[in-house]
């Protein structure tokens, strides 16, 4: 998926270079929008952009400002001029800075802007596979990952423990250039398949390849170190790039700054994770699924979490490859608050009502569960003996939905915070009631194939679209209720459908604009802010163009 941001200070000029782009594309792209070139700056430091469509004279910042920052730190990013003047020594300077696909007219016709972007995005994935191809031979160029630094983030990962001064001494002798006192971001994959193109022939040639292919794509927001564990899984371990200015060192590194270098890479760690996932597959012919984590954590918690995301890996969800999940809105087990431990017959009723679930005795599951939660005695557990039994009921049955791959479809289908957070609710009535509806869904849910399961997920997300016409349906907000990548849900989608998502909510849209066209009563602006567009004009410039007549024409003709 490629994303592109639109920037200019006149909204009407936004807004409708958005729509063209939005409604003309066949390609996969996200749009953004930027009032000015300091909101520009804003959402890169939040998003991978990979295509600016800016103007050159705005206030405060011009364009060609905003291009010499944008260089000097993104200098893969493509951008296109817009302008108003016909003026050769903006043109000139624009050149001369580097990353220029076209200047333009803002007079001149739509086609050349739509065809200027296609060119740049061909320019850009042309440019991207032979850099990623000539890193490559550098990285195989480079030793294998010494034993020494091998053992040591092994050890991490198997629950070894070392003083800070111990770390910072091993890190210095294994050459790992990441801070011991600082905390790390983890991503987990997995090689899912293999069609050998230039990759090395060995599954452990494979899969170091992958990780230095990861490494490089993520590079932009992230120093890692990397490992290959059991095989075939991979472990990335993350710290924000700190961008150093020429009169900083890095004693003098500030809070805000390392905060603000934080911020970037937990907002655009899902983008660049999308481009390593399409670096593998077409450099390597390897198919890798990532699991990324949402929250950062000390080294001494490296191996918690990454056998908590790998658990999440283990789901599948249709074609079970390339999978993109981003750890979102449940509570891993080592972040569920501190409990007693508890008590043995608590955990072997949790240990039964699994079982029980693993061999589908549904039936027998609910008549336990209720046992277990409202005691023949009717009496309500204390505050303590509710936290112990509401987080060790959630943590089974979250692991059971992942482990049964119907987890990205619960998520889709219910509020995940009913399952794991006790705060959500007002009464233990009401926890019953989210725990005994959670099991009746996972038991529907297991129902049938992965392609079943698959095709009530797109049920689900129709169903969405259906009841949320006039809202948002980006494939970003989409992919949130799913946890999965936009990338993956829109690749997913047209796999299952034969459709991209976007054209289904554009033809519900159309249809759902038809029916209210009907009524006299309404005006135009009503209906288009009912379908989800942001203004009259770009409504009936969508559905005449869908339609062939304007929705008054149509209206008229009913």
């Amino acid at each position: 998926m490629r994303r592109i941001l639109i920037v200019d200070d006149e909204p009407i000029i936004v807004n409708s270079l958005y729509q063209l782009l939005q409604e003309g594309g066949t390609r996969d792209i996200e749009l953004f929008r930027a009032g000015n070139a300091f909101q520009a700056l804003e959402r890169m430091n939040r998003t991978r952009i990979d295509l600016i469509i800016t103007d050159v004279r705005m206030p405060g910042l011009s364009g060609i400002q905003l291009q010499e920052r944008i260089m000097s730190r993104w200098p893969t990013c493509r951008i296109i001029f817009l302008t108003g003047y016909n003026e050769f020594e903006y043109a000139q300077a624009a050149i001369r800075n580097g990353g220029v696909v076209d200047y333009l007219l803002k007079n001149q016709s739509e086609e050349l802007l739509v065809t200027a972007v296609d060119r740049a995005l061909n320019e850009l994935e042309d440019q991207e596979r032979s850099t990623r191809q000539t890193l490559l031979e550098q990285d195989r160029l480079r030793a294998a990952l010494p034993a020494l630094q091998q053992k040591l983030l092994t050890g991490l990962i198997e629950g070894q423990q070392a003083s800070l001064s111990g770390l910072k001494e091993d890190f210095q002798q294994c050459d790992i250039r990441l801070f011991p006192e600082r905390p790390v971001m983890l991503v987990v994959g997995r090689i899912d398949s293999k069609e050998s193109k230039e990759a090395s022939g060995s599954l452990s040639g494979l899969a170091r390849d992958c990780l230095h292919v990861v490494e490089r794509e993520l590079s932009s927001a992230a120093t890692a170190v990397s490992v290959v564990y059991e095989n075939d899984r991979l472990l990335w371990i993350l710290q924000p790039r700190i961008w150093l200015f020429p009169d900083t060192d890095e004693e003098g590194i500030a809070d805000a700054a390392l905060s603000q270098d934080w911020s970037y890479l937990h907002s655009s760690i899902d983008s660049l994770t999308e481009a390593a996932q399409e670096a593998c597959s077409t450099m390597l012919g390897a198919a890798v699924s990532f699991a990324i984590g949402s929250k950062s954590c000390s080294w001494a918690e490296i191996g918690p979490r990454y056998h908590y995301l790998k658990m999440l890996l283990r789901q599948s969800s249709g074609t079970g490859t390339e999978l993109l999940i981003r750890e979102s809105g449940i509570h891993p087990p080592d972040e569920q608050p501190r409990l007693p431990r508890a008590a043995s017959g608590l955990a072997e009723g949790i240990e039964k009502l699994q079982r029980m679930l693993e061999e589908d005795r549904y039936e027998e599951f609910t008549d336990y569960y209720r046992q277990l939660m409202l005691p023949a005695d009717s009496r309500i557990p204390d505050g303590e003996r509710q936290s112990e039994l509401f987080y060790s009921l959630s943590s089974m049955m979250v692991s059971f939905a992942i482990r049964s791959g119907v987890f990205h479809e619960l998520a889709m289908r219910t509020d995940m915070e009913s399952i794991t957070r006790i705060d959500a609710h007002a009464s233990w009535s009401g926890i019953v009631e989210a725990f005994d509806t959670y099991a009746d869904l996972l038991r529907e849910s297991r129902q049938g194939s992965p392609d079943d399961r698959t095709s009530r997920l797109v049920r689900s997300i129709r169903r969405y679209v259906e009841e949320n016409i006039g809202g948002d349906l980006s494939l970003t907000a989409l992919s949130g209720l799913v946890h999965h990548s936009p990338t993956y849900l829109s690749r997913l989608y047209k796999k299952t459908t034969g459709v991209m998502l976007f054209e289904y909510i554009t033809e519900r849209r159309m249809d759902k604009a038809k029916s209210l066209l009907a009524d006299d009563r309404l005006k135009i602006h009503e209906i288009a802010s009912a379908v989800g567009y942001e203004s009259a004009a770009h409504f009936t410039r969508a559905f005449k163009k869908i339609m062939g007549q304007t929705p008054q024409q149509y209206r008229n003709r009913c």
